[in-house]
């Protein structure tokens, strides 16, 4: 791994672009790319994934496009203006964690955005040396179902996540009631901060800033909205999130509910919005990491990995907030010859299987 410590926030996102050419082009390696704080945040297309006009979102795929042609932003430092989708294929995984433009949030955690970077760099370094080690285990909140009459089924992008990534086995799946009536024991909101979690999902209708939420994950009435203060004060307590509602692709907006989920002081370690279309991070139940999932995701065309509506495929707003790098590093089972067994019974000190 390189780093890179001579670029920052007030570089043109054309010279962050053309450094990570640059360093791809001097090692062919280079697979991923992680934005760790504010680096400039390239707004492109004219999208309307969650049913609320068509407008330019942020587009981190800006950065792990090796080849493809953005051209120049417009008068409004937008890029590829009439478009939805990208370019072309996606090279590297990108990931970012940027806790810049979060004034709620650092005003409810008195706290600074560095501090935040630093926390976060802490969450990490403890997830990957087993520090902290959730129950392979995900959470599901639904507030949205089939959603008739397109039946797009949008927390199926988690359902088909969580056989690859937890099992199936008894336990492995927790679903919280996301009805507007639901106990609060049983609200999502209540189960993230109980128990530990691998993997959550949570869809509902969405909210925008400064009030980023979502309905039915949480207690407000009347529809039971959780807004990202009541998921900041819950300190939630699973790595990996898929989230789905309104407004939420549009992560550079103030205290945005996924960045949020980084933020807060549990365990998160990154989120994404998924829904239109689905994403797929099965790749990470083999051992790779979560940007590999995530740039297989931006890439699909919707007939290898389904998705109900192909238009939203290949869309410029598909991002992940995160370090791409991360594994779920399960435990792994080296198998050895007969022999080999029978001396480490006999001298431990040779050695054991991971």
């Amino acid at each position: 791994m390189k780093t890179i410590q001579d670029l920052g926030r007030y570089d043109s996102p054309e010279a962050v672009r053309h450094r990570i050419q640059a360093e791809h082009g001097s090692d062919p390696a280079v697979s991923t790319v992680f934005l760790l704080g504010h680096f400039p945040v390239v707004h492109a297309g004219d999208a309307d994934p969650d049913d609320h006009l068509p407008r330019p979102l942020p587009a981190d795929a800006f950065y792990g496009d090796l080849d493809g042609d953005w051209g120049a932003p417009d008068a409004n430092g937008v890029y590829l203006p009439a478009s939805t989708s990208l370019p072309s294929a996606v090279e590297l995984a990108v990931g970012r964690v940027d806790f810049a433009d979060l004034p709620g949030t650092l005003a409810l955690l008195s706290t600074t955005e560095t501090a935040l970077l630093r926390g976060y760099l802490d969450k990490d370094h403890s997830f990957r040396r087993a520090v902290t080690r959730p129950a392979r285990r995900a959470l599901m909140g639904d507030a949205l179902g089939d959603f008739a009459p397109d039946n797009e089924a949008f927390s199926a992008s988690g359902y088909r996540n969580f056989g690859g990534l937890v099992g199936i086995g008894p336990g492995s799946l927790v679903t919280a009631d996301a009805s507007p009536t639901a106990g609060p024991a049983n609200r999502w909101i209540t189960q993230v901060a109980a128990n530990d979690y691998l993997w959550a999902y949570g869809c509902g209708a969405g909210n925008d800033a400064p009030y980023s939420g979502i309905n039915g994950l949480g207690f407000d009435p009347p529809w039971g909205t959780l807004p990202y203060s009541d998921l900041l004060a819950a300190n939630p307590q699973a790595s990996f999130y898929l989230f789905f509602g309104s407004w939420l692709v549009n992560w550079a907006s103030d205290d945005n509910f996924m960045r949020v989920a980084l933020a807060a002081p549990g365990a998160g370690l990154a989120a994404a919005w998924s829904g239109r279309p689905y994403l797929y991070f099965h790749s990470m139940g083999l051992g790779a990491p979560i940007g590999e999932g995530m740039r297989l995701s931006q890439n699909n065309d919707g007939v290898f990995y389904q998705t109900p509506d192909t238009s939203y495929c290949r869309g410029l707003y598909l991002a992940l907030l995160g370090d791409p790098t991360m594994r779920h590093g399960l435990r792994r089972t080296t198998i050895q010859p007969r022999r080999d067994r029978e001396r480490r019974r006999c001298h431990p000190d040779l050695g054991r299987a991971e």
